[in-house]
């Protein structure tokens, strides 16, 4: 008889997790089978081999062809074939005609490349068997592989257990939409019996609406073997539908129809001779076929709300031991819940929430998006500055806390000045400037800003200010003067803000349920993204790999090695462009500039693979000088309204000794042969300014760079030379500027982009897996976490303070001295706040 306690708990465990759903499910096969192990007892030396024709015969087409969760129990590659979050579960049940009695009970689960399979065979002479398997499979849905081990209980009286009594491994290729191959080969650990067998599968439209299949299996079993064939055919006629038929060598039949209505399915089927004259064995079974990245199903059509929580400060990229999630996981999950009929709202909480504009900028963008689709947005807040309070005012309802309050004082702009700290410290400093705009090293020759800068700073204020106006004066349905009445007032508590009309409501993240309930009139579901509701779309019903889009993150100063590793990223971007499954390149690019070099380099890099694939360029909050020079190749360029861009120029700097060695009471005397050869003589900096003859070397140097960028965008862009020249001299941009310009095509985000990057790819709405570059390191993460939870106020002054951004500038210029570079100002204070 089965061993009734292990298989009891098995299938407690396996039915508790298909019906409920709950978030444990990823470890709840693993602990199943371990305690199904731990508990197993009775057993006998014999056992009846489960033969692939068997399956075939019971199930028709296997697993190169039908997609069911008993089909990893026939060849573990499918579950390979499947993303980490996918899970599927089936129940099935047979039985023959004319008798109560199962002659089959099994049930079955696959989740990502994990499959565990548990089968109850009825066998002749009152003998029963269980056979279970556990198996992985690894690759993509072009490619997978996989092994499994099967351990067999029976009811004999005698013998043992069998926990290691036979293998199966296989592979399923998937080269196209059209083709679909599987091999398998199994048998018993001691060679006794050895099976192996092969499916093909021809989709003639490239979709599922008709699969034509064929089989063919080899069981050799004590010297003496057993040929098997097949032939089938399945129909989806529509989306929920399947049916299938398949002859086989012995000229009987196995018919079967499956419905599946949401994630669940029910299906039935029958085994049975040529003539219908022998007895039939019937087949039924209960499905569950989900992405495990949207586990609920809210009813009442778009009522259910999900939940986002935002904690600390907001990354662009992803990173391993991070919850807060990254600025691209935000904007797919939001445009995800957009277009789900079952979400009816967010409910967004902030604590302590930090971004840069221009991220705040994409995710309002969105917030707009989704409420254009007759959404609800419910924003729960602890504190606000006006940064926040922009994104804020998407929603249509802001909690804010009791005790938190809400401070919108407006944007600033400005720079730090540090002429009069390096004239204390004897250090001279020339400016090799020779472009109207190119102001970059201001910073250290003036004392306030210049009349270049107060043009083009104080043209992007005036943009970027109207934009944050116009925002919230449209949420909260104010006018112009009472915006400006409410920006005068500045600070508010919670209390304040609730008579002011800034909040709609005080309470906390606590009251959530209570707030929604109130202003949706009944009660809702809510879905943590995170752990009940991912960005993850539900897995093509299509063959082979889906398309690809690769999104690679430049960040950080132009440099070969450091900072953003130009000849890694150019690298990656030759790599990527000349692999068959990515279709496109989002080149996200955050960078003031840097080496000439090294911004060059990638640029060359876009060029060439935009020859091969559509390469769309998003720019961050900053993507100027060189970091527009390595931009320009792009198939389009895409900015945000807050995006510093443009600085088209390149400039030099040239410190030196100018009373340091006195002050610190040291001196430098060196031999030399050749006219400049002291040049860079000296302690810690040279010990002479430049004299005429080498600052007209610079000069020439400079300007001769210089046509050469401009060329390069003139050449990039389709423009002429003379409107090039017109945006150029070294001039920055908001975002809407440049577009008029014709430096930059549209305005846009990162998820603007990979949808541009979509369309020009050809790519149509079937399913899409968006892979990021560079990959995170786990060393890194580990870095990056332990230095946040040790060192909090340390990063938050690297981050925000303008004291530490000019410093790093200092830093970064002096181990630069003297190099000609296309570099913007790095210390532009009230830009990145």
């Amino acid at each position: 008889m089965l061993p009734a306690e292990p298989a009891l708990g098995f299938l407690r465990c396996f039915g508790y997790t298909l019906f409920m759903r709950l978030p444990v499910k990823r470890i709840t096969p693993v602990i199943c089978a371990l305690l199904f192990l731990s508990a197993a007892s009775a057993g006998a030396d014999e056992f009846h081999f489960l033969t692939q024709a068997e399956l075939n015969r019971l199930w028709g087409p296997g697993p190169g062809i039908r997609s069911s969760a008993v089909s990893a129990f026939g060849n573990p590659a499918y579950s390979g074939i499947h993303g980490p979050h996918y899970l599927e579960s089936e129940w099935i049940y047979a039985l023959s005609e004319g008798s109560y009695s199962p002659k089959y009970l099994g049930g079955f689960m696959n989740s990502g490349s994990l499959a565990l399979g548990l089968l109850y065979s009825f066998l002749p002479d009152d003998r029963g068997q269980l056979d279970l398997s556990a198996g992985f499979g690894f690759g993509n849905r072009a490619f997978s592989f996989g092994f499994a081990n099967r351990s067999v209980y029976s009811s004999y009286e005698s013998g043992r257990d069998r926990f290691f009594s036979g293998y199966q491994t296989g592979v399923i290729a998937r080269p196209g939409r059209f083709l679909s191959l599987g091999v398998s080969a199994g048998g018993t650990y001691d060679g006794a019996i050895i099976d192996a067998g092969g499916e093909l599968g021809i989709r003639p439209l490239g979709t599922s609406l008709i699969t034509l299949s064929g089989a063919y299996f080899r069981t050799i079993r004590d010297d003496a073997f057993r040929n098997a064939w097949s032939l089938g055919l399945t129909v989806n006629p529509v989306p929920g539908l399947i049916m299938y038929g398949t002859y086989h060598d012995d000229r009987s039949f196995s018919l079967g129809l499956s419905f599946i209505i949401n994630d669940m399915g029910i299906s039935g089927g029958v085994l049975t001779s040529g003539d219908f004259s022998s007895s039939n064995t019937i087949i039924a079974g209960l499905s569950s076929v989900r992405n495990t990245g949207r586990e609920f199903f809210a009813g009442d059509n778009g009522r259910a709300y999900v939940e986002i929580s935002l904690h600390g400060s907001l990354d662009e990229t992803s990173s391993y031991l991070r919850e807060q999630p990254s600025l691209l996981d935000l904007l797919r999950v939001i445009s995800k819940a957009a277009g789900d009929s079952e979400v009816g709202g967010l409910l967004l909480h902030f604590d302590q929430f930090s971004a840069g504009r221009e991220a705040i900028w994409e995710l309002r963008s969105a917030l707009a998006d989704f409420k254009a689709r007759g959404k609800h947005i419910i924003a729960i807040t602890d504190d606000a500055g006006f940064d926040l309070y922009y994104l804020l005012s998407a929603a249509d309802r802001i909690v804010l806390d009791p005790q938190g309050s809400i401070m919108i004082p407006g944007y600033a702009i400005g720079r730090s000045y540090f002429r009069n700290t390096l004239d204390k410290l004897g250090i001279g400093v020339r400016e090799l400037r020779y472009l109207d705009y190119k102001s970059s090293a201001e910073t250290y020759t003036r004392s306030s800003l210049s009349d270049a800068d107060r043009e083009q700073y104080g043209a992007y204020l005036d943009s970027v200010y109207a934009i944050a106006k116009n925002a919230i004066m449209e949420g909260r349905r104010w006018t112009s003067a009472e915006f400006e009445d409410r920006i005068g007032e500045f600070l508010y508590s919670a209390r304040r803000a609730k008579e002011r009309g800034l909040i709609d409501s005080i309470g906390r993240y606590e009251d959530a349920d209570t707030i929604i309930r109130e202003f949706e009139g009944r009660s809702v579901m809510r879905m943590d993204f995170g752990k009940r509701y991912h960005y993850y779309d539900a897995p093509d019903t299509r063959w082979g790999e889906p398309p690809h889009i690769a999104v690679i993150y430049a960040s950080g100063q132009t440099d070969m090695d450091r900072g953003m590793e130009a000849r890694t990223i150019a690298a990656l971007i030759e790599t990527l462009s000349n692999r068959p499954n990515i279709l496109a390149i989002v080149l996200r690019v955050n960078s003031p500039g840097g080496s000439a070099l090294a911004a060059d380099h990638i640029a060359e890099a876009v060029r060439q693979a935009k020859e091969k694939i559509p390469v769309v360029v998003s720019m961050g909050a900053v993507a100027g000088s060189g970091g527009y020079w390595l931009s320009l190749y792009g198939s389009s360029i895409l900015a945000s309204p807050y995006t510093l861009t443009g600085s088209i120029g390149v400039i030099g700097t040239w410190f030196y000794d100018n009373g340091l060695g006195e002050l610190l009471g040291f001196n430098v005397d060196a031999l030399q042969q050749g006219a400049h050869a002291d040049l860079l003589t000296g302690f810690i900096l040279p010990r002479r300014d430049l004299t005429e003859e080498e600052e007209g070397r610079y000069r020439s140097y400079i300007l001769d760079l210089y046509d050469n960028f401009v060329e390069k965008v003139a050449e990039g862009r389709g423009l002429s030379r003379k409107d090039v020249e017109k945006a150029a001299q070294g001039r920055l941009y908001g975002g809407e500027d440049a577009v008029r310009t014709g430096l930059v095509d549209r305005i846009g985000g990162l998820w603007d982009a990979v949808q541009m990057a979509r369309n020009l790819a050809g790519i149509d709405d079937r399913e899409l897996i968006i892979d990021e570059y560079p990959r995170a390191r786990l060393v890194e993460s580990f870095g990056e976490r332990l230095f946040s939870v040790l060192l909090p106020r340390i990063e938050a002054l690297s981050q925000t303070a303008p004291l530490g951004a000019a410093l790093e500038e200092l830093r970064f210029r002096l181990s630069q001295n003297g190099e000609v570079m296309p570099l913007m100002p790095l210390d532009i204070i009230g830009v990145h706040e």
